[in-house]
């Protein structure tokens, strides 16, 4: 049975990180990782991964396009949010080594958002389920947007990243939007 990140063989600190990079991309594919990302990740060979897809899942990794993108995480209401709360999950996890930062960003994440989930499809921990389809924005998807999004510019200013993260005027709460986006109100209170 997995742990949570931070407790026992899913320590969180750099040097247990490196040790358990396997244990790691255990809890990956368990959160719907596809092969290719959790190769890319954790730097371990796709072979390596595909294995430990099919002992962990029992069936091979889905297979298809990556994310390619950026406008998807726009098209609707709850995508802006879970979008933005990713993102500054992530930001807190900048001092692990970056497979570990997006695993224990994408598992607090998951757990975040599980009341989403209907509870009997919840097989043990929430933040792993039985399918991608079961997380408004799935793992490929979440890596994508945390290695795409940046706040910094260029040099005559412009940022890098059409994506941005505003504070909503009414709530207060943080939404993701575009960066030539006009709204002041996340999706919630427009």
């Amino acid at each position: 049975m997995l742990e949570k990140p931070g407790v026992g063989r899913f320590a969180i600190d750099s040097k247990s990180a490196e040790r358990n990079v396997y244990e790691w991309a255990e809890m990956m594919v368990a959160m719907g990782g596809r092969s290719c990302v959790v190769a890319q990740l954790t730097k371990l060979s796709d072979a390596e991964v595909r294995g430990i897809y099919q002992r962990v899942l029992g069936r091979s990794s889905p297979s298809g396009q990556q994310p390619t993108d950026l406008n998807w995480y726009l098209r609707s209401p709850i995508r802006r949010l879970h979008s933005a709360l990713l993102v500054v999950l992530y930001a807190q996890c900048k001092h692990m080594p970056p497979y570990a930062a997006f695993a224990n960003a994408y598992y607090h994440y998951a757990r975040t958002t599980a009341a989403s989930v209907e509870r009997q499809k919840w097989t043990r921990d929430p933040a792993f389920r039985t399918s991608e389809k079961d997380y408004v924005i799935p793992f490929s998807r979440g890596y994508f947007l945390v290695s795409m999004y940046s706040d910094e510019t260029d040099a005559d200013g412009k940022r890098l990243c059409e994506l941005q993260m505003r504070r909503c005027k009414k709530c207060g709460g943080l939404y993701m939007s575009h960066i030539t986006e006009a709204s002041t109100l996340c999706p919630v209170c427009e």
